[in-house]
């Protein structure tokens, strides 16, 4: 797991030139486990005026989506930066 959180974090940095890449574990129980990859930008400290753990917490709370648009191209990119065609 350490391995693709890793290779994941780097892609992530690697993609948006973030200053820091958060890899942050969320779990609702033990069956319910989710992993985050947060790229942490200038825009996005600017636009949140913090940073760290808290920046993540604020944008769940804020509960604003990112444009779907968006997402698919930066998975497309993603899966490049992978090895994996698409």
């Amino acid at each position: 797991m350490g391995v693709i959180l890793h290779r994941a974090s780097g892609v992530v940095g690697d993609l948006t030139q973030a200053s820091q890449v958060y890899v942050c574990l969320w779990s609702h129980g033990p069956a319910h486990i989710h992993f985050v990859v947060q790229p942490e930008t200038e825009a996005v400290v600017e636009a949140f005026g913090i940073w760290g753990p808290a920046l993540q917490a604020e944008m769940f709370e804020r509960g604003e989506l990112p444009d779907r648009e968006g997402v698919e191209k930066f998975a497309s990119r993603a899966r490049r930066a992978f090895g994996h065609a698409g």
